[in-house]
């Protein structure tokens, strides 16, 4: 994958990206817990942190590989919405040092469709999506190219639960923020509800967790907004097309072990809310 062009340079782009969030972002951010980070600074190709050590101080970390309750995932969403309502309304001219990298990163992975859809010893995926690259690729570029206005905000990029760790009491905190751009916040609150869940939890309880976050948003500044309105929902379910990203990813950069779940809980939620069709739905850019 390295050798896909461009790519090292969208590597670059996202470690210090994350030693200029520590430095210029999280300090502004209220209501979120985040890592204790004594210095951070970016030279030349490089973006350093000196930040706490976690192990030391007691947490544990988040895995893919397992399921966890719906009562700490709503603790999860809670953190996003606190990033989100700081946030709600930026664009790139807020913050113009920005070098987006998350959808580099995506396209790059769909190179490898043959290998990581077709190949030996890969987790089955949707029909959808196994019968037509063209179909599903445009998909994902035409989700990257219509992006609602109404929705946008300072958001996390990769928020599943192996970029997380968590305090003696269970409760998720983020890590990992080389993929942190303005985008829409359902990006983040799909992605990580989805990946989080089992398949039958997440279909039981969906609505209520978005329910929690949109509490949680409201509280901490951001708007008020309903799963009541089919704008959300549609935000919602147009965003779980970012579980292709998971369903994409080479063992070499995700073990087997959490690829294989992962695929399932993303590939589930794509087809239960028809997100590639409604993409398909949405009108062209002119």
């Amino acid at each position: 994958m390295l050798a896909t062009e461009g790519f090292r340079e969208l590597l670059i782009s996202a470690y210090t990206n994350e030693a200029k969030f520590f430095s210029l972002v999280a300090p502004t951010l209220n209501h979120m817990s985040l890592t204790k980070v004594w210095w951070a600074g970016v030279r030349d190709e490089q973006g350093i942190l000196v930040m706490e050590d976690l192990n030391e101080a007691g947490y544990t970390f988040g895995n893919p590989q397992d399921v966890w309750s719906v009562d700490q995932v709503k603790a999860g969403v809670e953190q996003l919405a606190a990033l989100h309502a700081s946030t709600w309304g930026y664009s790139y001219e807020d913050y113009p040092w920005i070098t987006a990298s998350y959808e580099g990163m995506m396209m790059a992975l769909t190179d490898m469709w043959d290998d990581q859809i077709h190949g030996a010893d890969r987790p089955p995926c949707p029909d959808i999506i196994k019968t037509s690259r063209e179909r599903t690729v445009n998909a994902i570029k035409k989700h990257f190219a219509t992006k609602n206005p109404n929705f946008m905000s300072l958001i996390h990029g990769d928020p599943h639960t192996g970029n997380t760790y968590l305090d003696k009491a269970g409760n998720p905190r983020f890590l990992d923020w080389q993929t942190f751009h303005i985008g829409s916040p359902f990006h983040d609150l799909s992605y990580f509800i989805v990946g989080a869940l089992s398949v039958e939890d997440r279909r039981a309880n969906e609505v209520a967790v978005i329910d929690h976050y949109l509490e949680a948003l409201a509280k901490f500044g951001g708007p008020s907004l309903s799963t009541n309105d089919d704008n959300v929902m549609k935000e919602y379910a147009k965003a779980t097309m970012a579980g292709m990203g998971w369903i994409l990813t080479p063992y070499a950069l995700q073990k087997k072990e959490c690829v294989f779940p992962m695929c399932e809980r993303y590939g589930a939620a794509i087809v239960d809310h028809k997100s590639i069709e409604i993409v398909e739905a949405l009108r062209d850019l002119e």
